[in-house]
């Protein structure tokens, strides 16, 4: 089984016939000319020399003045008593200069200036002037410019200008230490120039005929109309790719901006800005053939030539080049190379397995800038095509796991309702197993029978089937999931038949021993009944008996005025007597307490009846007691009997009630069948018909071993070794996939 593995190879391609695109090749033979010769290199050292030498003035113009030692050797001039004039540019840029030569010299600020001037002695047979094409020096010791000394009537002119600009553009003066102040204007009146090249502005115009006609530049060609010129440049210029043609060089030392024409020769400052003032030098013709000749001589023998229109073949080993797209990038051709190309990635496994290394690599092996070589040796490793790192598994796993899973379930919950209807055969009560004794010997036959199907049925696998397989397995599973229904079905019915049975002789028994109880209730509430009806005379009599006690105990308590009171009120007796009563004789108190001790309950009552209610209760307590108690006595006994005799009649009622249940409940039991739903017998919350249901996917997994793999709506089928191609192939082909390897374990 031969595992898939990245394929190492190594090969070679010849590039001498590839045309170059046009660029400047380096001159290694000679070594390049300068303008030193004819133009001068000027430090700041250099100007501290010059203007040491100033006798009467010195006139400097210049944008920025920074540098320490030119700003001592201007205040030293001008505290010897010479006459010192300087025009500068930005107020703040030069405030150093300001602060310490204001009040010495005479400064005026406001003039942006490219270049910068200097004058000295001016008016006498020493006159001498400087141009210079850059400030540099005027700002920082270690910084150069080029330079050249004016003829006489280029240091009238220059003169001029510096007055005009002076007197007349300058927007600050400080003529007192650090005091600025309006500027005013010169004494003699406006300043008449020579030529206005210098001034703010003017030079464009004063060199547009130049411009038309130009032979030779150095430095810029200031956007000229025409390319018919020799072009030379500083090989670090920003605008090389611009301007790369047929007649520019490339100079790797410094040169200065030198225009040469047919209409005039010109040094410019090196950075000229054309709305500002310039400190330029229209040459003469002495200067211009002494520049112009050295400018040929740079030319010649400049670093970097343009070429077009070459091959590699044309080119020796270690040349270098500069392509005009990217001139600042140097490029060395080389013989050979050696390239390890990044790892390739077959489209296809067919292509990682047939194809030759040099289709496979043709992409990357064609002939580039950065990989300059005659011949170059290649070394590639070819992968075959991996899954996306983020490829996930198919939805059609998803799909099938979700059927297989469903599948399963289907087989629990047939399990677990067979372990249910076992748990509830196993657990009939031992009181009931007399009734289903034959029917739990039959089940426990056909639960071996039904459990074997079942474990066939969990052991397959649908996504493993064909089509056919899956239909006759649903098949087996609903046929035994309607015996294990039916089993359910009849294991409930035999145990509700079980129960009723029982209730009913359980109930039956109830029913006797309720009727059995009622009559020994009957018996005994009649018993009662004629016992109180026998003792009831008895139990008045000693009523009777007890109120005459508690009567006499209660009129002998009465003191002789309680019994005058009573007795004056008393029905008893006659008038003659009531009269005789009212004399309060002993004798005859006591007579009367004895008829009263003799009277019986209703002449009592009488006699609390003629005692106003007031002093009855208050005075005669002991009476009305005695009376009270006697009523109550009476009342008990009548209310004792009409108790009896109810109960003698609720136990009757309670004993024809019980006789009534025990006709009703019949003599022998029968099964009364209920209607169950066959959901809930089985436990289950769908119906029958979606408990067999089963939506099978539209497409079968690809072989054992593969794996399909998909992202964003592209299929991936991934194999690990040679035998499962042809398969694979086939699965492909059906499920619209591309067979790739999967990289962690190609690489692992």
């Amino acid at each position: 089984m031969t595992r898939f593995t990245p394929r190492h190879e190594k090969f070679e391609v010849e590039f001498y016939d590839v045309s170059l695109p046009s660029f400047f090749c380096k001159d290694t033979t000679s070594s390049e000319g300068d303008f030193s010769h004819v133009l001068s290199i000027k430090t700041a050292m250099d100007l501290g020399i010059e203007i040491a030498q100033t006798r009467v003035t010195l006139m400097l113009a210049c944008e920025q003045l920074k540098e320490a030692s030119l700003i001592s050797k201007l205040r030293n001039l001008a505290d010897a008593g010479i006459r010192v004039y300087l025009l500068l540019g930005d107020e703040k840029a030069n405030q150093r200069a300001i602060d310490t030569l204001s009040g010495r010299c005479l400064i005026r600020t406001g003039i942006k200036q490219q270049g910068a001037l200097l004058i000295r002695d001016h008016a006498t047979s020493d006159a001498h002037a400087t141009l210079l094409t850059s400030c540099a020096p005027l700002r920082q010791t270690e910084q150069l410019a080029w330079a050249t000394t004016l003829e006489p009537e280029q240091i009238e002119d220059a003169f001029r200008s510096f007055c005009k600009l002076f007197w007349e553009h300058a927007s600050g003066e400080y003529l007192q230490q650090n005091r600025n102040k309006a500027c005013t204007a010169h004494p003699d009146g406006h300043v008449i120039t020579n030529h206005s090249h210098h001034l703010s502005g003017a030079l464009h115009d004063c060199v547009s005929d130049t411009l038309a006609t130009l032979i030779a530049v150095s430095g810029d060609d200031f956007a000229a109309p025409s390319d018919e010129f020799q072009l030379l440049m500083q090989s670090q210029s920003a605008d090389i790719k611009a301007k790369a043609r047929t007649g520019v060089a490339l100079s790797e030392s410094a040169i200065p901006v030198l225009m040469f024409s047919q209409n005039g020769h010109w040094l410019l400052p090196d950075q000229t800005d054309l709305s500002n003032a310039n400190w330029c030098l229209n040459l003469s013709d002495l200067q211009s053939a002494q520049l112009y000749k050295a400018f040929n001589e740079v030319f010649e023998h400049a670093a970097w030539q343009f070429k077009d229109d070459l091959t590699l073949r044309d080119l020796s080993p270690w040349q270098q080049v500069r392509f005009i797209d990217s001139p600042d990038t140097i490029r060395t051709i080389e013989f050979a190379r050696k390239i390890q190309l990044t790892d390739i990635h077959a489209e296809t496994i067919d292509s990682f397995l047939n194809d030759d290394v040099r289709d496979l690599a043709s992409p990357y092996t064609y002939w580039q800038k950065n990989a300059l070589a005659h011949v170059i040796d290649y070394d590639v490793v070819i992968h075959p095509p991996y899954c996306p790192a983020n490829a996930q598994l198919d939805g059609i796993y998803q799909k099938w796991e979700t059927i297989e899973k469903n599948w399963q379930q289907q087989i629990d919950s047939l399990a677990a309702l067979m372990a249910k209807i076992e748990r509830q055969q196993n657990g009939v009560a031992d009181k009931l197993k007399g009734f289903i004794k034959g029917f739990l010997l039959g089940q426990a036959q056909s639960a071996k029978g039904l459990q074997q199907e079942l474990a066939t049925l969990k052991n397959w696998a649908a996504s493993k089937a064909s089509p056919a397989e899956r239909e006759q397995y649903r098949q087996n599973l609903h046929v035994l999931s309607q015996k294990i229904k039916n089993r359910a079905v009849d294991t409930n019915q035999e145990l509700e038949k079980a129960h009723q049975q029982q209730q009913w002789e359980q109930k039956r028994t109830e029913l006797q021993t309720a009727h059995t109880d009622a009559f020994v209730l009957l018996k005994k509430a009649k018993d009662d009944l004629t016992s109180l009806e026998t003792t009831s005379n008895q139990r008045l009599t000693q009523i009777e008996q007890q109120f005459a006690r508690t009567w006499c105990e209660a009129v002998n308590a009465l003191s002789d005025k309680q019994l005058k009171t009573v007795l004056s009120n008393d029905t008893l007796g006659t008038s003659n007597e009531r009269s005789a009563l009212a004399k309060p004789t002993t004798e005859a108190a006591e007579c009367r307490r004895s008829d009263l001790i003799g009277i019986g309950v209703e002449q009592a009552k009488a006699l609390k009846a003629n005692v106003k209610e007031h002093i009855w209760k208050k005075d005669f307590k002991a009476l009305d007691r005695a009376l009270a108690n006697h009523l109550q006595a009476k009342n008990k006994l009548s209310r004792d009997l009409d108790d009896a005799k109810k109960t003698v009649e609720r136990s009757q009622s309670q004993l024809s009630h019980t006789e009534q249940k025990l006709r009703e409940h019949g003599e022998s039991f029968a099964y009364k069948a209920k209607s169950l739903a066959l959901d809930k017998q089985l436990g289950l919350n769908n119906n029958n018909t979606d408990f067999m249901h089963f939506n099978w996917p539209a497409e079968d997994l690809p072989a054992t071993g593969t794996e399909l793999r998909a992202l964003q709506q592209k299929r991936y089928l991934v194999v690990f070794n040679e035998a499962q191609l042809s398969l694979a192939r086939k699965d492909a082909q059906r499920l619209n996939a591309c067979i790739v390897c999967d990289k962690e374990s190609i690489n692992a």
